[in-house]
């Protein structure tokens, strides 16, 4: 069983409980103290009248005791006794120890004085002991003494402690209400409109600003996780609605596909069979040919990107790459200088067939571009390689930049819009990234393929 199993659930009654528990111990402590403190000088009062008492009539009792003079003795104690409440009797004994006289003159000292309070004193003459003085205290005198404020004093504690529950009761209530209304505040908190802000009274402690700015700050970060689940979650709706669309399209695309290659053969066959005879139906079925052909390649285009990339992992270094690469460019080669620049020839992995499929899209963009010179960097930083790819034909406009990546966005109007976007689609599943670098003459682009996942 924990100490936490005695404790009040609400925190105003903790409160109370501590200040009520605080009053009670120090009424205790209060208590205490006041009887030790009556105690202790009650009786070093006591003492030191005695003592006084005796260096008064200390002589006297030596001369009294010398002439046995029994009765100036006892007049003297007598006197004593009277004078002092807390003094019950006086005896006066001889040099032998015997009775002598006492202040109430019970004429012999009875048998249970050894369980009263007494003090000692010797009555000397000169150097000689010639008697003694017993002093026996009034017990219930001393007690009333020791006692005298006790009574009044548990009186006033148990005041305090009842003044101290009552503020307790308010101290609790002033510090619970701050508490009470952000509780309030957040249990209403619609999940579908957090609050700005919330409020506590102005005179609430640091510690409950803290609370209310940390809980601020809990649900600012809840409604920007809010906001972006949303918004991902619309982004998934829009990933999926285009997933079936374009699934329903590859599909409508490749159904396309056959009626148009049967419609380029019969032109291909009419043109042949008619071309000396009608020369305005051969030029008619050169149209629907080449037409043909190019909804073919663009259907193609399509399909490609619709279709899961399949890669090719395979090792090979920066020549082997770049001498790859200049057999892919060689038709552009009477157009277009491209400038290789590469000083590492050590391996690394990658789809080079793929990777080379992004650099010649990107060169027939800056062909069609009217580019006559191109250059492309090759090199590794931090595990990555990298490529930086310049060209000085016509550029992109400042407002395109965020959008050659889509799907479908082109400024040709013969292109497809598939291209860039395959680029991108190509070095994701390579683990790598494609990005717009801005320059003051035609197009850049920065290419990167983290090598860590390869």
């Amino acid at each position: 069983m924990t100490f936490k199993k005695f404790l009040p659930q609400k925190f105003t009654n903790r409160i109370i409980l501590l200040i009520g528990f605080l009053g009670v111990i120090t009424a205790a402590v209060n208590t205490s103290f006041t009887i030790y403190t009556n105690y202790k000088n009650t009786y070093e009062k006591v003492f030191n009248s005695i003592e006084i008492q005796y260096d008064i009539f200390a002589d006297d009792f030596a001369e009294a005791m010398l002439l046995e003079d029994i009765y100036s003795i006892y007049s003297e104690v007598n006197e004593i006794n009277k004078s002092f409440g807390f003094i019950s009797n006086i005896y006066v004994l001889d040099a032998k120890g015997e009775y002598f006289t006492d202040a109430n003159a019970t004429r012999k000292i009875p048998d249970n004085i050894s369980e009263d309070i007494t003090v000692n004193k010797a009555i000397k003459a000169g150097e000689t002991t010639i008697g003694k003085i017993i002093f026996v205290l009034n017990k219930n005198e001393i007690q009333k003494g020791i006692f005298s404020d006790v009574s009044r004093l548990v009186f006033v504690n148990i005041f305090i402690v009842i003044m101290g529950v009552l503020l307790g009761i308010v101290l609790a209530r002033f510090l619970s209400n701050p508490l009470k209304q952000l509780s309030y505040q957040i249990s209403n908190i619609n999940p579908l409109k957090i609050p700005e802000e919330l409020h506590t009274p102005a005179f609430s402690s640091y510690e409950v600003e803290q609370l209310k700015n940390t809980l601020h700050d809990l649900s600012y970060r809840l409604k920007e996780s809010i906001s972006q689940i949303k918004q991902q979650q619309r982004e998934i709706n829009k990933a999926e609605r285009l997933a079936s669309i374009g699934t329903m399209a590859a599909g409508l695309a490749h159904e396309l596909k056959n009626p148009i290659m049967s419609l380029k053969l019969i032109s291909d066959a009419l043109q042949k069979e008619y071309a000396d005879r009608d020369f305005n139906l051969k030029k008619d079925m050169e149209m629907i040919s080449r037409q043909s052909d190019r909804l073919v390649k663009r259907i193609n285009t399509f399909l490609a990107y619709a279709k899961p990339i399949e890669s090719k992992i395979i090792e090979i270094n920066i020549p082997e790459f770049v001498k790859y690469l200049k057999d892919l460019f060689s038709k552009y080669m009477d157009n277009v200088y491209i400038e290789y620049n590469y000083h590492s020839t050590e391996n690394f992995k990658t789809d080079a067939e793929m990777l080379a499929q992004v650099l010649e899209n990107l060169v027939q963009n800056s062909y069609e571009a009217g580019a006559e010179n191109i250059t492309i960097s090759f090199y590794f930083e931090n595990n990555r390689f990298i490529i930086k790819y310049f060209d000085n034909g016509t550029g992109l406009e400042t407002s395109d930049k965020n959008e050659i990546f889509r799907p479908f966005f082109t400024t040709k109007e013969s292109g497809t819009g598939l291209g860039l976007a395959m680029c991108e689609k190509i070095l994701e599943n390579l683990g790598g990234s494609i990005s717009v670098i801005d320059t003051n003459c035609g197009a850049g682009f920065f290419i990167e393929i983290n090598l860590n996942g390869l």
